[in-house]
């Protein structure tokens, strides 16, 4: 896997395996998301899709300060996920990402509820997009990830698939998957519940997507820092994450009869 940023830092080609390639936008403010949207729509209409729109979405937390405020510091310990999302990483028809961390001054402390406050981001296109019942939005922990972008961002999503059941509905609860046994590869049987986004890829899209295990440091980047675009590492993950999210869910759609656009 491979990136290559252009146009400063804002777009990139994000190469998955040999073939697959996805066309990502890093968008912190609503004038790049609704330009990102806007081309979503043209190519739709383009392409007089006839079936309903498929996309990815991965929503990514941040973490709290040191001390658990954004005021005090007092206490150094290591940061813990904040229930917060704060940001998202977007890919429709398999070639098209979105990775949103809107800028955001203020926001509720680990545990609390509450609106984040954020910064010049009114998010009325995204809101539109994501709240029409004719996309289907595909997303590990779907449930959770409804409440929180509800809670905190304001956004429902009408067409929400949570991606584990929708991998049941396609192949069952239990699943041949290959598993590591003292140090060696074995076939065994394993309940789809307990599959990562790598396993399900590995199930679903076979010997086209092999994707290797996201790092420790990727798995617990602060998705809230001001500094998080500077990381090729995260914003590769979270587009190709997105991606497979998108890729599983238009197979099982196809597996089980539903038009796929």
């Amino acid at each position: 896997m491979s990136m290559e940023v252009t146009q400063e830092n804002q777009t990139a080609v994000v190469r998955l395996g040999v073939v697959d390639q996805v066309e990502a936008t890093f968008s912190r403010h609503d004038d790049d998301t609704k330009r990102w949207l806007r081309k979503i729509a043209a190519l739709a209409r383009g392409r007089r899709l006839r079936a309903p729109l498929v996309v990815g979405l991965v929503a990514l937390r941040g973490l709290e300060p040191n001390g658990g405020s954004r005021r005090h510091h007092r206490v150094r310990r290591r940061p813990r996920p904040t229930s917060t999302v704060r940001c998202i990483a977007l890919c429709v028809g398999g070639a098209h990402a979105l990775v949103y961390q809107p800028g955001a001054p203020w926001e509720p402390l680990t545990g609390a509820t509450g609106r984040i406050q954020f910064d010049r981001n009114k998010m009325r296109e995204l809101s539109a997009f994501l709240g029409d019942a004719r996309v289907t939005v595909a997303c590990l922990g779907a449930d959770d990830a409804a409440a929180k972008l509800a809670a905190s961002w304001g956004l429902h999503v009408a067409g929400l698939t949570d991606l584990r059941r929708l991998v049941e509905r396609a192949y069952g609860r239990e699943v041949e998957a290959s598993v590591h046994v003292d140090g060696r590869v074995e076939k065994r049987r394993v309940s789809v519940r307990g599959l990562d986004v790598e396993g399900m890829a590995a199930l679903v899209l076979g010997q086209e997507m092999q994707p290797e295990k996201t790092p420790a440091k990727v798995a617990q980047a602060d998705w809230g820092s001001p500094h998080v675009y500077d990381s090729r590492d995260e914003l590769m993950y979270a587009v190709r994450d997105a991606y497979l999210c998108f890729e599983i869910a238009a197979r099982c759609l196809q597996k089980l009869g539903a038009a796929v656009a």
